[in-house]
């Protein structure tokens, strides 16, 4: 999956979505995604595959089981294999962030 497409399918939670950060403040809930260590098949001094990770943060300001559940059935209707990592409330900028890897 490419940047693109990975920022178009998030794109129709109907929420702000930006690859790393915004510029500015954004008032939540958001999605932010980074690229994460890719998988590499290589063999004879070739790479053949490299297949692209990414970890999906959902920011919010209230525990949203609603959009989580969204984000969770938009992997799966999509077939993008994903893991729950975090899920944790940063009492300084009161924020849960919800955090995917796919």
């Amino acid at each position: 999956m490419t940047h693109k497409e990975l920022y178009d399918l998030l794109s129709t939670l109907g929420i702000p979505c930006a690859y790393n950060h915004f510029e500015g403040k954004i008032a939540p809930p958001f999605v932010a995604y980074t690229s994460i260590s890719p998988e590499v098949f290589n063999a004879d001094d070739y790479n053949y595959s490299m297949d692209s990770n990414y970890q999906v943060e959902l920011i919010t300001d209230k525990k949203d089981l609603t959009l989580e559940e969204r984000i969770e059935a938009l992997f799966n209707e999509n077939h993008i294999p994903f893991e729950k990592l975090d899920d944790v409330w940063d009492d300084s900028e009161r924020i849960y962030i919800i955090t995917y890897e796919i």
